[in-house]
Parts: structure tokens; sequence; C-alpha cells
């Protein structure tokens, strides 16, 4: 309960002479938290060690071993193949010594969900729930996967349900919060996170989101102030920098992130995800060949992350493409049947770039990529790092990327589609995002695309 209010030293004296893998486990948890990293990687090595030097037949302390593994890797980068391990202890804990066992569900949830294995970590927080529909851990988990997704009405409902079990809980408040700075309204998120950090001081994640919100803002001074908060409670910590970095790339805020996430890798260099979102940041922003370096390092680092390894694919793959250039673009596709599709665009790419650059009056500073993605699992890894995007076309800013219009089966194509309207709407994004330094409203960059579409 200590540790869980943010109150590491009171935790850590509680456990005076304690031994149990629980006991270290929380040892270790707090040491993190105040920031003595080298302490906790010692006081976690034992538990691991315990662990690992017996077959012990209690589920609880398979689970408990396992989050001190989830610790250990994260303060000194162990092997990838301890993430097979922990999943087969795992499911040893629910599957032959307890099939009643909750905890060990909601402990394979979140180490899936690490790995961006977001199906198979939903399909363990259900499991959890269904035995224990009061976890409240794990309908925060469900509310941010969810976000992740952009699904902002599971969130919602994620958060409701957190409300049932206490109208004042702060994991619910927390993650109305992040949904609102998601959706780009830090003011209200900065409503919600004041008074709950002022009801709870020690509690790190809402200063975390405080310090995003004010990036949101664009309030350097009151930014630096939450960080220099957070560093007060845990020092040379890496995740208020991670969150700040993650919030700022969402909205294409890429210098300013890359600038945050740079931080958290230094802070952290064996964590793989502030670099796995730096890697994708830098894929976004279409600097192909920063985002080609962090993601080979952090691929070595932990080849299971799922985002990380199939971005690494694509911008390999893309290195085969052919590029052709015209006065205002780059464009790229795949050799073969797309070359029949490629001959035809960059003629009427300039007559888009005449129209659009000649309605807001505006030209980027640097010529635009398209690129003209093979299928719809390329198009979407690009654009988000996973393969479950259902639309044909999106802008990152000065990245356009596009699917051909083609009939196939819908893994694969998602069908016939006017591309030169499709560009059209994607390059007014481009040209309003670079006008405003991506700071533009969504709704306003939105609806200046859609007036620009050149059908009703």
């Amino acid at each position: 309960a200590k540790l869980q209010s943010g109150d590491a030293a009171a935790a850590i004296e509680l456990l005076k002479d304690q031994t149990s893998v629980k006991a270290i486990r929380i040892r270790a948890e707090a040491l993190e938290m105040l920031g003595q990293r080298e302490a906790a990687a010692a006081a976690v090595k034992s538990a691991v060690e315990q662990l690992l030097a017996k077959r012990t037949e209690d589920p609880a302390e398979l689970t408990e071993g396992v989050q001190a593994m989830v610790i250990r890797a994260r303060l000194d980068g162990q092997p990838a193949r301890d993430y097979q391990t922990m999943l087969n202890l795992l499911a040893r804990a629910r599957g032959e010594l307890d099939r009643l066992y909750w905890p060990a569900y909601l402990g394979e949830a979140e180490l899936l969900f690490e790995k961006d294995a977001t199906r198979e970590s939903v399909e363990a927080l259900h499991q959890a729930l269904s035995l224990n529909p009061r976890c409240a851990e794990a309908w925060y988990l469900l509310g941010r996967v969810a976000l992740q997704q952009f699904d902002f009405t599971s969130a919602a409902a994620a958060a409701r349900a957190l409300k049932r079990l206490n109208p004042d809980h702060p994991l619910a408040v927390m993650l109305e919060a992040e949904s609102r700075l998601v959706q780009d309204d830090p003011e209200q998120a900065l409503e919600m996170l004041t008074p709950l950090s002022a009801r709870w001081p020690q509690l790190r994640q809402p200063l975390a989101l405080i310090a995003a919100s004010q990036a949101l803002l664009y309030d350097d001074v009151k930014q630096q102030k939450a960080l220099d908060d957070y560093d007060a409670l845990s020092p040379g910590s890496p995740m208020a920098y991670f969150v700040v970095g993650r919030h700022l790339s969402f909205n294409r805020q890429y210098a300013a992130a890359a600038k945050a996430l740079e931080e958290a890798v230094r802070r952290a260099p064996h964590w793989p995800a502030p670099q796995i979102e730096l890697g994708l940041m830098e894929l976004q922003s279409g600097r192909d060949d920063r985002a080609t370096a962090v993601l080979e390092k952090v691929v070595k680092l932990d080849p299971y992350n799922k985002r990380a390894a199939n971005s690494l694919f694509l911008l390999q793959e893309l290195t085969t493409y052919v590029q052709q250039e015209s006065d205002h673009f780059i464009l790229r596709y795949k050799p073969g049947i797309d070359e029949v599709m490629a001959e035809m665009m960059l003629d009427r790419l300039e007559q888009i770039h005449a129209i659009v650059a000649g309605r807001f009056q505006f030209e980027p500073l640097q010529k635009t990529v398209v690129e003209l993605m093979p299928d719809h699992e390329r198009f979407a890894v690009r654009i988000t790092g996973m393969p479950f995007v259902h639309t044909v076309a999106a802008c990152t800013g000065p990245v356009i990327s596009m699917e051909p219009p083609r009939e196939g089966p819908p893994a694969k194509h998602l069908g016939m589609f006017d591309w030169p309207r499709v560009i059209q709407h994607e390059y007014t994004h481009t040209i309003t995002l670079a006008q405003t330094k991506n700071r533009i409203p969504h709704w306003l960059t939105e609806g200046a695309a859609v007036s620009m579409e050149p059908a009703p």
C-alpha cells in the first residue's frame, strides 16, 4: 500500500529483515522509485536467483518472481530469452498450479503489453477480469490499450469501471486525463491532474502527465518545473521524460519529442520503451537513417517487441524501393506492378501542390515524401508500427504514405479509391502542419483537408 501511494521509503522500512520473493520485489521497486537503480538491481538479483534455484509450487511466488525479472530486465537489460522464460513461468502458475490465480493473467497481460502484443494482452486481461472483476490494474491497462488505438469510447468505459470500485480512484483520473492529452486537450487534463497530485503528492504518474500537459501547452517553464518535481521524488528516473516525449510525438512536435526521449534513453539505456518510441517517432518524421539506427539497436535489446521489429523490417525494405523526384516531391515505390501507377503520379502531384499551396499561400521548406506502399499491412506499419489501420492513406507531416487503389483480399488491399482526391486531402495536412509548426488543432487541419477535396 505504501509503494502504491508513492511512499517508497516507508515501504522499504516496513520490509526490514523480510526475505521472501515478494518482499525483495517490493524493496527493489521502491529503491528504483527512489532513484537508487544500482541498489535496486542488486536487490532484485537475489529474488530472481531464488526463483530459478528451486521449483516452487506456489503460483504467487512464481508470479512475484516474474515481476522481479521484469524489473531486472528494465535495469540491466537481460538476454531476450528471459521473455519466454517469464511467459512459461506465468503459464505454469495459472495453468498447472492454480487455474483461478488471476494475478498470473495480469502479469502475463502486462508483459505482453510491454512487447506491443496487443491482442494477446487484451485476452489475458479479460481472463483476469473474468476471475476478478474488481481488479483495478486490469481495467487501467485495458484503458491504456484503448488509448494506444485511439479508442476513446473503450478508454472511457474502463475509467467508469474504475469509478465503480472507487468514485475517486486515482487510476480513473489518470486514464481520463491521458485520454484528454491524446485528444489534444491539455487544459482539461490539467484540471483533472492538479487536484489528484495535491491529494496524492508522492504519486509519480500524475506528475509525469502534468509535465506532458505543460509540454502540449508549450509552456517550457512549467514543463521543466513538473519534471524537476518528479526528479525530486525519483532522482534520475527516465519515466517523466518518456511520458513527455511520447505525448509530444503524438502531437508531431518531433524535435522536442526527440530531446525528451533521448534524455529518457540516457537515463535508462537498458529500458527498450523510450528507444522504441524514439525510433518510431523518427520514422514518422521522415528521418529514416536515424530511425534505422535507433531501431537496429533496440531490436537487439528487445527482439520480441512487435512494433519495433515490424518497423525495422519495413525500413530495411524501403532501401530497395525506386525513388523519383520532382520540384516538390520525392516519390518512393516498390519495383514491380506499382510502377504502372507511379509513372503517372509526379505530374499530378505537382498540380496538387499548385492548388493547395496557392490556396494556403505557403510552401513547405522541404520536399514532401510520398510513399506508395504495396499493400495495407506495410502501409499500416509505416504509419503506426502495427498492421491494424483501417484507412488507405495518412500524413505524418513531411511524409504521406498510401497504399495503391487495388481490389484484393481485405488483409492486403482495401479496394478502389480516387487517389488524387486522397492525396490532395493528405497534402493539405502537410501544408497546414508545416505552416503552423505542427501546432494546428486537429479539427482545423482536418476541416481544411476536407475542404480541399475536389469533390462533394
